[in-house]
């Protein structure tokens, strides 16, 4: 992994949503981070892996699919816990990559697909 989040450039179809209520009000003041796709309603987020108390570890973070949009998160399907923002981080982008180069296979499969590429793109926590 040699791109930092900052400068690794977010797949044309997918945008970042700017400090999404559903997710910061509860995990602040670590950055959760969710990522949409442009015209379906599923997106892919990272966000802590445990709640933000004395004896949490800090640095676990989770990738998650999610059905649904900013407005309206109707379900999160946990994908992997990752140590370190950064390598959930470009798990997220591996999930958006792949997702979008498979697009002459099914919704479903290609969802699986991402997630395999972002499970094999990452050492779990």
């Amino acid at each position: 992994m040699t791109d930092t989040e900052s400068e690794r450039a977010i797949p044309d179809d997918w945008a970042e949503v700017e400090r999404p209520d559903s997710i910061v009000e509860k995990y602040d003041p670590r950055a959760p981070a969710l990522f949409e796709y442009d015209d379906r309603d599923i997106g892919v987020h990272i966000l802590p892996a445990e709640p933000n108390v004395a004896h949490a570890d800090t640095h676990r973070w989770r990738l998650g699919f999610v059905r649904g949009n900013r407005d309206n998160l109707e379900e999160a399907e946990p994908i992997l816990v990752v140590h370190g923002r950064e390598n959930a981080y470009h798990a997220a982008h591996v999930f958006m990559e792949a997702y979008d180069e498979y697009d002459e296979h099914s919704h479903d499969a290609r969802v699986e697909i991402a997630k395999a590429a972002a499970r094999d793109a990452v050492d779990e926590a």
